[in-house]
């Protein structure tokens, strides 16, 4: 009987812990887009010069994963406090994309959309989801994806983390040090 509450304890507390996470990691700052995050042991953090893409992207060991920092001006919101920034993030722009990539992807699709984790006043929206598309071979490929969004008067800021569904297991710790350790600088 001891032996069986010491299970039960022990599947309780892991449950409890929460995702796994990658330990280890170098801090990686970027004075120039204002945020910082930890990247997990291994990976590489590459600066992108495209206007119309990421700003910098992490590239995992194998080179299969990857993950994609945006930060997008937005002036529309330059005037707005921040608990309306927060509103709208969650309300309309991040369920609107997640419904819109969902119903793109069809029925073989699934969502998990997390509660926001605050950082100071600023709500940090996270979802993970994955799905079926069509490669460049044509043939369908399934892919896990990791998403944050959070945005600050002016400014919004997109992470997004891809792999193939059969990574996953194996990467998600890592995608998930990414995700827990994103920060805003002011």
């Amino acid at each position: 009987m001891r032996k069986q509450t010491m299970i039960a304890a022990a599947v309780v507390a892991a449950a409890m812990a929460g995702p796994a996470i990658a330990q280890g990691g170098q801090a990686y700052q970027s004075a120039e887009h204002k945020f910082s995050l930890t990247m997990p042991e291994g990976w590489t953090a590459q600066p992108l010069t495209d206007p119309s893409g990421p700003q910098v992207q992490f590239n995992a060991p194998s080179g299969n994963s990857n993950c994609n920092v945006f930060k997008v001006p937005y002036q529309p919101w330059a005037a707005y406090s921040q608990t309306q920034i927060n509103n709208e993030i969650a309300n309309n722009i991040f369920k609107g994309e997640i419904e819109t990539e969902m119903n793109q992807a069809g029925q073989n699709g699934r969502v998990s959309v997390n509660a926001p984790r605050s950082l100071g006043s600023v709500n940090i929206q996270y979802a993970e989801y994955e799905f079926d598309f069509t490669g460049d071979n044509g043939q369908p490929v399934r892919v896990y994806i990791q998403k944050l969004m959070s945005a600050v008067p002016g400014m919004v800021y997109n992470v997004n983390c891809a792999a193939l569904s059969s990574d996953a297991a194996a990467i998600k710790p890592s995608f998930n040090l990414l995700m827990s350790t994103f920060t805003m600088a002011p």
